[in-house]
């Protein structure tokens, strides 16, 4: 199991970063007309991470997923800066996982 999780290890942070950076985005913005999709990638994230067994990854995308749930375009400056710091959080651990798990890609 070891190995496979290893093998999709890449791949998982690779889209996770996609994921986080489409969220980030969609915080900035807030468009309301977004926040089905967006709330799709953290849940998608929150599964994909679950199927890898990361735990803290789980948590912490269902704690930005609750967090983001309430948010809207009049949010106050305190309810995106929970947000923000929630995503922070979740970016650091999947930086932990990223170094934990090179690619096994070289790059030239």
């Amino acid at each position: 199991m070891d190995d496979l999780v290893a093998k999709f290890m890449p791949q998982f942070v690779a889209s996770a970063r996609a994921q986080m950076a489409k969220v980030g985005r969609w915080v900035v913005r807030r468009d309301q007309a977004e926040k089905k999709a967006i709330l799709r990638e953290i849940h998608s994230l929150k599964g994909d991470a679950g199927m890898l067994e990361l735990v803290e990854v789980v948590l912490l995308a269902k704690d930005c997923e609750e967090k983001v749930k309430p948010l809207h375009a009049d949010s106050t400056e305190a309810d995106v800066e929970h947000v923000v710091a929630a995503l922070r959080q979740l970016e650091a651990v999947i930086a932990g996982i990223e170094a934990a798990y090179p690619s096994k890609v070289r790059r030239p």
